[in-house]
């Protein structure tokens, strides 16, 4: 059985722009992948928020999303972006995974209100604290740093 999507034509658009700022060498994955690839270099999986950076106690991670970047993290690092209405954050998996460990974010059922034909609306999620990503500067500082994670690994 398939999940019903709900991403507009719209969303699709926003989340491309994105992934062009992120890097102009990104590309789409598939419908039940991670939203990207900046290939040979890192996946990325991408969310827009409606408000600012700092206002929410938690950002939300579906945990079924955290095991797509973790599989993808044994391959190339993996991150998150967050388009907020004032910035541009990110948080890479390994850094969410330290987060969980620590309990600087935890678990919790929770979700949007259900909308006809979704199964998922409510569903394990990790409580993310905004405060642990970083902000997205530009596409060269953000690839230098990938570069050093990965030299360092």
């Amino acid at each position: 059985m398939s999940c019903k999507r709900f991403e507009s034509q719209e969303d699709l658009l926003r989340e491309r722009a994105i992934m062009l700022t992120i890097c102009k060498d990104a590309v789409k994955l598939g419908e039940n992948d991670l939203d990207g690839l900046i290939p040979n270099i890192a996946f990325v999986e991408i969310k827009t928020a409606r408000c600012n950076h700092n206002k929410p106690v938690h950002y939300l991670v579906s945990v079924q999303k955290y095991h797509k970047m973790q599989d993808a993290d044994k391959l190339l690092p993996a991150f998150l972006f967050i388009q907020w209405a004032d910035k541009l954050t990110y948080i890479s998996y390994k850094d969410l995974e330290k987060s969980v460990i620590a309990s600087t974010s935890f678990i919790a059922i929770n979700g949007r209100a259900e909308r006809e034909g979704s199964v998922n609306d409510r569903e394990q999620m990790i409580h993310v604290p905004p405060s642990l990503f970083k902000v997205f500067v530009d596409s060269a500082s953000f690839l230098k740093e990938i570069e050093l994670t990965i030299s360092c690994s």
